[in-house]
């Protein structure tokens, strides 16, 4: 058999809170009938509809619809990095068009509104240009790659047309004049 060890006694007691056996009831106890239960939810859902409702609109579907560039901007830069691809190539590809993006503007500007901490009430216009701007520095990246690469391109044919337009006069022997001397 195993040898026993003595285990520690715990000397702190788990942290409780004074609850009254009324507060526990009231707590606990449940509808009795199910028509009680669909009118307890139907109140609940009430009071959730009318809170829905009393939020401010802090943001407008025009003001968050360049959210779907900036998506499709930053993904068409992480893909191209990944793929070691052209980032115009993979944009085309995850660009939003305009219909998506006037439908999916309008739930996400609910959302914004909705979960928007209470300062940003009237700061859309800094929030607009700080992500407007945060857009054009990642396009930047991409725009900056594709630069290099054509100045790299321009450089190469620019090389290119030198080489071929230099004319190179490829030495011939000179043929030696025979005279025609009778022997």
């Amino acid at each position: 058999m195993g040898r026993r060890t003595k285990r520690q006694k715990q000397e702190f007691n788990f942290p409780t809170q004074d609850i009254s056996d009324a507060e526990l009831n009231s707590v606990s106890s449940a509808p009795k009938s199910s028509t009680e239960h669909w009118q307890k939810d139907a109140e609940e859902k009430g009071k959730q509809l009318s809170a829905v409702a009393s939020i401010p609109e802090v943001f407008r579907p025009d003001q968050v619809e360049f959210i779907f560039d900036v998506l499709a901007i930053v993904l068409s830069f992480i893909y191209s990095q990944i793929l070691k691809y052209d980032f115009k190539v993979i944009h085309e590809e995850l660009a939003f068009d305009k219909e998506m993006k006037e439908r999916l503007s309008i739930p996400l500007a609910r959302i914004c509104s909705k979960y928007a901490p209470s300062e940003w009430a009237g700061m859309t216009a800094e929030i607009e240009l700080c992500t407007t701007m945060g857009i054009w520095m990642v396009a930047g990246f991409g725009r900056a790659k594709d630069a290099v690469q054509r100045d790299k391109n321009a450089k190469a044919q620019a090389a290119q047309q030198r080489h071929s337009n230099r004319v190179t006069q490829i030495p011939t022997p000179q043929q030696e004049e025979v005279s025609a001397i009778p022997l």
